[in-house]
């Protein structure tokens, strides 16, 4: 049973009942637990639509960061093999393969101080 359909149950056990009279305070317990159970499913529905959205975002970085891998990896193995100018040493420097220019890189991006 879908919790709406038990608000309604509720909605209608509090219209319905002859135990208490209708603008006694029994109804009046009901009908605020009736409308705080309503808050709360608004809430969690909030809630599943912000993380829905955060999934969705998530979801869209991981295709950005998958875009940037692929673009470092081509771009590594096309600098594989060529001399690059090392400007701390002031040479020249060949890295032979794609593993050691993508290292030489990420420790040239940790050192940088921008």
């Amino acid at each position: 049973m879908k919790i709406e359909e038990h608000i309604n149950n509720l909605e209608e056990y509090c219209e319905e009942d002859d135990l208490f009279e209708k603008d006694g305070d029994f109804k009046e317990f009901c009908d605020n637990h009736i409308a705080d159970i309503k808050a709360v499913i608004q809430e969690l529905k909030n809630i599943q639509s912000d993380l829905y959205e955060a999934n969705n975002r998530i979801a869209d970085l991981l295709l950005i960061l998958g875009d940037r891998d692929r673009m470092i990896n081509k771009m590594a193995e096309q600098l594989a093999g060529i001399a690059i100018w090392d400007i701390k040493k002031d040479e020249p420097l060949i890295l032979m393969s794609k593993e050691e220019v993508i290292k030489y890189y990420e420790r040239e991006s940790k050192n940088a101080k921008d």
